[in-house]
């Protein structure tokens, strides 16, 4: 039973036109394994697919510390133990988050609901003061105004520019002169 940590340079594959990288990243992460462990099969864990998947198909990470161990010919490739560690406070940190949102959220819909409530206080008292008011106010007639139709656009033909023909162009050929060396041959000697 052989293992060993590498850390696999993924940024190879992320090469090419195709924006497929975390596909090309597993491919490349297989190969990459297979060559220096000299195995032909490669078993890929589901924790360090998740791990090269995790931001999305376009953006995959730039290297991977994984550990392989061979068993009866066969690869099998996880991520190091330091990287699971960290990917679960990670994922520790993340469920913590929310539920301290949620009871900011509380404190200020609480808080929103009181100054809601004395507002609602404030108006009830004005309220029929404002009654009274407009009893005593006669209403003025208001005059309709007029409603302004407009008239449609018409659409102006555009006039067409008179285009000049265009002259043929002419193609100029240099004629490549071919030039010969000329060899002088001594006289034969004797």
């Amino acid at each position: 039973m052989k293992e060993r940590i590498i850390v696999v340079p993924l940024r190879k594959a992320r090469r090419g036109t195709s924006r497929k990288f975390a596909s090309k990243a597993v491919r490349y992460l297989r190969s990459f394994i297979s060559r220096h462990m000299k195995t032909e099969e490669v078993v890929i864990e589901k924790e360090l697919n998740d791990y090269i998947w995790r931001n999305g198909i376009t953006n995959p990470p730039r290297r991977v510390e994984v550990k392989a161990i061979v068993k009866e010919g066969i690869t099998h490739v996880d991520l190091s133990s330091a990287k699971i560690k960290l990917i679960k406070k990670e994922a520790e940190n993340k469920k913590k988050k929310p539920v301290a949102k949620a009871e900011k959220k509380t404190e200020t819909k609480k808080k929103s609901v009181k100054k809601i409530k004395k507002k609602t206080v404030k108006t009830a008292k004005k309220k029929p003061a404002a009654k009274q008011k407009k009893k005593e106010t006669v209403k003025k007639p208001v005059a309709k105004k007029k409603k302004v139709t407009k008239k449609p656009v018409t659409k102006k033909p555009v006039k067409k520019k008179a285009t000049k023909a265009k002259k043929p162009t002419v193609k100029k050929t240099v004629k490549k002169t071919a030039t010969k060396k000329t060899v002088k041959k001594s006289p034969a000697k004797k």
